[in-house]
């Protein structure tokens, strides 16, 4: 698996996982509240908040097609233009990251805004799922020495192949994403397995782009092996904007980062060995070998003799059983004595 790290995280199964906040457009419109959402998440605990990049007329065209083929002007061009991300905020926004200790990430949707990015100063560049097959985002980008976040829902393992030769020597320091790219998806297309699959076709670090309501998926995810997790975030689900229905409120995304942190600390190293919260139960819930009556020496044991009982207080364990049996008593013993190799004859 390739060492990649994001800024100064490391990404790998040895690392925690990086969370991305994906804020996308759910400030608004308004500088403020991208600030205010930023300043939450960072006290969430989030690794980086992710906005989005785009141009509308660089990413929709300016007209739909009527079933009949008629052209008549784009229902969706408004829409993106109203929650485009200007270009003088993304320095600001940038900065403000800085200032309060996360990682500023954003999803370039054309060349000129990959290259803004790029010139920002972003730790990292995001691709999208439905940008997976445009050859020429993915060539421009592969010519930044950055990390690449590649988000690979709807694809193939060709498609992805192809989109990794596209990224050249940036192949090596990028992280692919499983993905649903539905908003938001049914839980029976969630295919959790293929984060395995990634990572074995691969042999890349492998993350969770996730767009289902709650996070049910998040946890096991993480459990599989994914070392990035992104999700949308809100301080409202309430509010009119395309992400806000799915996403996670601030509140919410602060009890995921918890439970991931939990888990990984539950995970462990894998090396199976008694541990020290149930080291208690060596003594207290084991069992030995004890004196089952009152017994004179010389006297033979016999399985009737004897009691494996708790507490595991004595040298002659369960295992041991079948080796004192037929042996004679050295001295004088009394029920409920633990029996010792010194007191056996040879």
């Amino acid at each position: 698996m390739k060492n990649i790290s994001i800024g100064s995280t490391p990404i790998g199964i040895a690392h925690p996982a990086y969370i991305i906040a994906e804020i996308g457009t759910n400030y608004g419109g308004s500088l403020q509240k991208a600030k205010d959402l930023i300043e939450a998440c960072a006290k969430a605990g989030v690794n980086a908040v992710k906005f989005q990049s785009w141009h509308a007329d660089q990413l929709q065209n300016v007209k739909d097609i009527a079933a009949d083929g008629q052209l008549m002007d784009s229902k969706v061009l408004g829409l993106l233009q109203k929650y485009e991300l200007p270009t003088d905020w993304h320095a600001e926004l940038y900065q403000y990251c800085r200032d309060v200790g996360v990682d500023f990430l954003s999803t370039p949707f054309d060349l000129k805004q990959a290259r803004l990015l790029r010139d920002t100063g972003v730790s990292a560049i995001k691709i999208s799922s439905s940008d997976l097959v445009y050859d020429e985002l993915l060539e421009e980008i592969s010519t930044y020495e950055l990390p690449v976040l590649l988000s690979v829902g709807m694809a193939t393992l060709g498609e992805i192949e192809h989109a990794l030769t596209c990224l050249g020597e940036a192949r090596e320091r990028t992280v692919l994403l499983h993905c649903i790219a539905a908003y938001p998806p049914v839980f029976e297309d969630a295919n959790l397995q293929a984060l395995n699959t990634l990572a074995n076709a691969f042999g890349l670090p492998v993350g969770l782009s996730d767009h289902f309501p709650g996070h049910d998926l998040v946890l096991p995810a993480v459990a599989l092996g994914a070392r990035v997790i992104e999700k949308h975030v809100t301080f409202s689900r309430d509010d009119d904007t395309p992400d806000s229905f799915f996403a996670l409120t601030v509140e919410e995304f602060a009890s995921l980062v918890e439970a991931v942190r939990r888990l990984e600390s539950a995970m462990g190293d894998g090396i199976k060995r008694c541990m020290p919260s149930e080291a208690g139960g060596l003594e207290g819930g084991r069992r030995c070998v004890f004196i089952a009556r009152d017994m004179q020496a010389g006297h033979v044991l016999t399985r009737d003799d004897l009691a494996v009982v708790r507490p595991n207080i004595g040298e002659i364990k369960p295992r041991h059983l079948k080796q004192v049996l037929g042996r004679a008593l050295k001295l004088d013993l009394l029920q409920g004595t633990p029996l010792a190799w010194c007191h056996l004859d040879d």
